[in-house]
C-alpha cells in the first residue's frame, strides 16, 4: 500500500524518507543526550556533595582550632596560675577578666568554664561556682549523671573529650533544656603540665547553621567521633548503620547504601583533628529526579524544534527537488505524469552527452597540454621579450597582458579532478594558467592581474573554495612582479613558501612575504630560551619533567608565531640542540645513543616544530637522568648557599650578584665562574628568571598595578621592569596579563 502510494506522488516519495531520517536523528539525539544527562548529573551530584562535605569539615575544624587556640593562649597566659578559691579569691576575679576577652571574641561556643585539679571550683567570664553546685544544680545533662560529669571535669585527660549533642538544662540559659555539644579540653601549664580542664558548650543551632545550604537539598549530614554521632542535621536511616559503614574504611569514600528498599549515596571524609569523621547521605531518587527534569526539558525543546524542521524539509523539497525535476522534464520534452520522471530526463541527457563527448575531450586535452607547456616555458625564461610571451599566450586563448603577475603552488590531492583547476582559472578579472607537477604532487599557477590586491583576492578565494572540499589543501603565493623576466624568481618564491608549510599555519595562504627570512634574531631567541632552560634546572623544578615540558611547549609556540624560514629554523635547532648536548656533557660522557640527536641526517629531516619537540624531549630526558646522578654526587656548598640566598632575597631591589656574594662572605668573581660551570648560566640570568617567574605569577593571579608588581619583584621603577619583562617574554606585562586571562576564559568555556 505504501509503495503504491509513493509511486503515484513525487512529493511523498521524497518527503517520507526525509521525515524518516529526521525522526531517526531526533531519536538518536534523545538516546545520546539521555545517557549524557544521567552521567553528567551523577557526576555533578558527586562533586557537589563532596565539596559540601569538605566545606563542613573545613569550617568545623576551623572552629575546633579556635577552641584549641583558646586553650593554648590560656595555658601560656602569665595571669593564669594554679590556685584555690578559698585561699585566694582575688585570682578568680583576674580569671574572670581574662575569660571575658575570649568570650567576646568567640562566636562558636555559647559558654566555657575552667577547672583546676587542685581546686573544687569552676570559673567562667560571669561567675565562680563550686564543683558540687555546678554538677548538681547549675547544669544537668540528659544522658550524663552529675557524678559522671564531675569525674570528667576533674580527671586528667591526655586529649580533648567530645560529648555528643544532648539536651542540657543550663541555669544561665534558662529552665528550658537546650541541645548542646560539650567539648572538654585539657589545660596545660606552659603547654606541658596538666593543671585542669576547660569545658566548652556549643549549641546545636550553631551546628545546624553549618549543615544548612543556600539551596535546600534532601541531605543528612553527620559529625562522628569514636563510634558515636556528635551532631547530625536529620535522621534518615538508623545511626547504627551509619556508624557501621563509616568505620569500615579509613580513607574518604563514596558508596551506595540500601536501607529498606531505598537507595542512598553515602559520602565520608576523615578529618584532620581529633579523629573526627564527616559523612553525608542523600537519596538516589533525588539524582533521578534531576535527570528526569532535564530530559523532559530537552524533549520539549526537540518537540518544538521539529515543527520548523518539518516546514524547512517541505519547503526545500518542493523548491530544490520537485521544481528542478519538472523543469528538466519540460526541457527534454517529457510529460509531467506519475513517477519521478528521471527515466526521460536520463535519456535526453545521454543523447546530448553522446553527441559532444568526443569533441570536448579532444579540444580540452589539447588546450590544457599546450597551456601547461606554456607555463613551464614562461618560468624558465624561454620568451626573449614580453611581446613574445603575450603572443604565445594569445594563441592559447589567454590574455596575459596585465601589469603584474605572481606564481602560486597548490598541493594536489589524489582526489583532485582537473575540472576544479579549470574553475579557478575562469575568473574574468584575472588570467590564470597552470601546470601539474606530477612528480611532486602539486600544481603551479601563474596569475596575471591588474594590481597586487587582485592577486591577494584570488589567493584568498582560491583557498576558501579548495578548503570547502579538500581540507588538507596548501596554497603558497610568491610576491607580485611587474617584469616577465622575473618569472623564475616568482616560481622560486612560491616554492620557498610551499616548502615552509611545515613551520607556518597552512590553514591560510602561505605568502612568501610573511616568511621571516632574517636570521640575526635567531641567536638572541635561542639564548633567551637557553637561559630559561638553565633557570628551570637550577630552580629544581625539573624533577618530574613537567617544567621542561612546559619550556618546550613555550618554545614551540614562539617559533610558530615568529614564522621562521626553514633555514632560520634549522639554525635555531642547531644552536639549542648543541647547547643541550653541551649541558649533558657536564654530567660526564654522554651515552653513545644520545649522539643520534646531533646526527646531520636527523637534523636535516627536522622540518616542523613537532619534529624539533621530539628531539628536545629526548635530550631533556637524558639531561634529567644525568642531573639526578650529578645531584647524588653533590655540588659545592658555596653554590648551594648562594642559590638559596638568591631565591630568598630575589624580590629585594638592592640585591645584586656582588651584594649577594658579599653577604655570603665569598668572592663574587669566583662564585660567578663556579656558578656558570655547575649550572650552565650566569647568576645574574638566574636572578632575573626568578624575578620574572614571580612577576608572571602576580600578573596571572592578582589585579595589582604594574608599578606595584615591579616593586614587589625587585625593581625600583616600572620602566626597567617592563623592559626586562619584554626581553624575557617578547611581550609587555599588560599584554601577558591579557593573554593569560583570555587563555583562562577559553579553558573555562571548553
Amino acid at each position: 500500500m505504501l509503495k503504491k502510494l509513493l509511486s503515484r506522488s513525487v512529493s511523498l516519495r521524497y518527503l517520507v524518507p526525509y521525515f524518516a531520517v529526521l525522526v531517526a536523528v531526533f531519536a538518536g539525539i534523545v538516546l545520546y543526550v539521555s545517557e549524557v544527562f544521567d552521567k553528567a548529573i551523577q557526576e555533578n551530584v558527586l562533586e557537589h556533595n563532596t565539596n559540601r562535605l569538605g566545606l563542613l569539615r573545613v569550617e568545623h575544624e576551623k572552629q575546633l582550632s579556635t577552641l584549641l587556640s583558646i586553650c593554648d593562649q590560656l595555658s601560656l597566659s602569665p595571669q593564669i596560675s594554679v590556685f584555690k578559691f578559698m585561699e585566694n579569691p582575688m585570682e578568680a576575679y583576674y580569671i574572670k577578666q581574662q575569660l571575658s576577652a575570649f568570650q567576646v571574641a568567640n562566636n562558636f561556643c555559647d559558654q566555657f568554664y575552667i577547672t583546676f585539679h587542685e581546686d573544687n571550683f569552676l570559673y567562667s567570664s560571669a561567675t565562680s561556682v563550686s564543683m558540687e553546685l555546678f554538677s548538681d544544680r547549675f547544669i544537668q545533662y540528659e544522658n550524663i549523671s552529675s557524678q559522671e560529669l564531675k569525674t570528667l571535669l576533674c580527671e586528667t585527660h591526655s586529649s580533648p573529650v567530645l560529648l555528643p549533642a544532648q539536651n542540657i538544662r543550663n541555669m544561665p540559659v534558662g529552665e528550658v533544656p537546650v541541645k548542646m555539644l560539650s567539648v572538654i579540653m585539657p589545660l596545660r601549664l606552659k603547654g606541658k603540665y596538666s593543671i585542669g580542664n576547660i569545658l566548652f558548650l556549643v549549641q546545636d543551632s550553631t551546628y545546624q547553621q553549618m549543615f544548612a545550604d543556600e539551596i535546600p537539598e534532601e541531605r543528612a549530614m553527620y559529625i562522628i567521633q569514636d563510634h558515636q554521632i556528635l551532631e547530625s542535621s536529620r535522621q534518615v536511616v538508623p545511626d547504627e548503620l551509619i556508624l557501621e559503614e563509616v568505620y569500615t574504611q579509613q580513607e574518604a569514600f563514596v558508596r551506595e547504601l540500601t536501607v529498606e528498599g531505598e537507595n542512598y549515596l553515602l559520602f565520608m571524609q576523615p578529618g584532620n583533628l581529633l579523629d573526627i569523621r564527616y559523612a553525608s547521605l542523600i537519596p538516589q531518587r533525588t539524582v533521578r529526579q534531576q535527570a528526569m527534569r532535564s530530559k523532559l526539558n530537552f524533549g520539549l525543546f526537540l518537540l518544538i524544534l521539529s515543527i520548523p524542521a518539518s516546514l524547512i524539509i517541505i519547503y526545500f523539497t518542493r523548491r530544490h527537488i520537485l521544481s528542478p525535476i519538472r523543469e528538466l522534464q519540460r526541457s527534454v520534452g517529457a510529460e509531467s505524469g506519475g513517477g519521478d520522471g528521471f527515466a526521460s530526463i536520463r535519456t535526453g541527457i545521454e543523447a546530448l552527452i553522446g553527441q559532444n563527448r568526443d569533441l570536448h575531450t579532444r579540444l580540452d586535452s589539447s588546450l590544457l597540454a599546450r597551456r601547461a607547456e606554456f607555463v613551464h616555458s614562461f618560468v624558465k625564461g624561454r620568451f626573449p621579450t614580453r611581446e613574445e610571451a603575450i603572443e604565445a599566450a594569445a594563441r592559447l586563448e589567454l590574455d596575459i597582458d596585465r601589469p603584474c603577475f605572481a606564481a602560486a603552488i597548490i598541493s594536489e590531492d589524489s582526489a583532485h579532478k582537473p575540472e576544479i583547476f579549470g574553475a579557478l582559472a575562469s575568473r574574468s578579472e584575472t588570467v590564470i594558467c597552470y601546470a601539474e607537477l606530477m612528480s611532486q604532487e602539486k600544481v603551479l599557477f601563474l596569475v596575471f592581474c591588474a594590481s597586487p590586491d587582485e592577486i591577494v583576492g584570488w589567493a584568498e578565494q582560491t583557498i576558501g573554495a579548495l578548503r570547502f572540499t579538500y581540507r588538507d589543501t596548501v596554497v603558497a603565493m610568491g610576491n607580485p612582479h611587474f617584469d616577465f623576466f622575473e618569472a623564475g624568481t616568482a616560481y622560486l618564491e612560491a616554492e620557498t613558501a610551499y616548502s615552509n608549510r611545515f613551520l607556518m599555519d597552512n590553514e591560510f595562504v602561505l605568502y612568501f612575504s610573511q616568511i621571516n627570512t632574517a636570521v640575526e634574531n635567531v641567536g638572541p631567541l635561542s639564548q633567551r630560551f637557553l637561559d630559561k632552560f638553565y633557570s628551570i634546572l637550577q630552580a629544581g623544578a625539573a624533577d618530574d619533567g613537567r617544567a621542561l615540558d612546559g619550556w618546550i611547549n613555550e618554545l614551540m609556540e614562539t617559533m610558530t608565531q615568529k614564522k621562521l624560514s626553514l633555514f632560520a629554523f634549522r639554525m635555531l635547532v642547531n644552536d639549542i640542540v648543541n647547547a643541550l648536548l653541551g649541558r649533558l656533557s657536564t654530567f660526564g660522557t654522554p651515552p653513545a645513543d644520545t649522539l643520534q640527536y646531533y646526527d646531520i641526517f636527523n637534523l636535516s629531516s627536522c622540518r616542523s616544530v613537532r619534529d624539533m619537540a621530539g628531539i628536545l624531549r629526548g635530550i631533556c630526558t637524558e639531561i634529567l637522568r644525568g642531573q639526578e646522578n650529578h645531584s647524588a654526587a653533590g655540588e659545592p656548598a658555596d653554590i648551594q648557599r648562594f642559590t638559596a640566598y638568591l631565591k630568598e632575597n630575589c624580590t629585594d631591589p638592592n640585591l645584586t650578584i656582588g651584594s649577594a656574594a658579599e653577604a655570603m662572605g665569598i668572592n663574587a668573581a669566583r662564585v660567578s665562574v663556579l656558578y656558570k660551570e655547575h649550572t650552565g648560566m650566569h647568576p645574574s640570568a638566574y636572578l632575573q628568571s626568578l624575578r620574572m617567574d614571580k612577576a608572571k605569577e602576580l600578573l596571572r593571579d592578582s589585579d595589582l598595578p604594574i608599578k606595584e608588581i615591579a616593586v614587589k619583584v625587585g625593581y625600583f621603577d616600572s620602566s626597567s621592569f617592563i623592559r626586562r619583562f619584554r626581553q624575557n617574554t617578547s611581550m609587555t606585562p599588560a599584554q601577558y596579563r591579557q593573554s593569560e586571562r583570555e587563555q583562562k576564559n577559553r579553558n573555562h568555556i571548553n
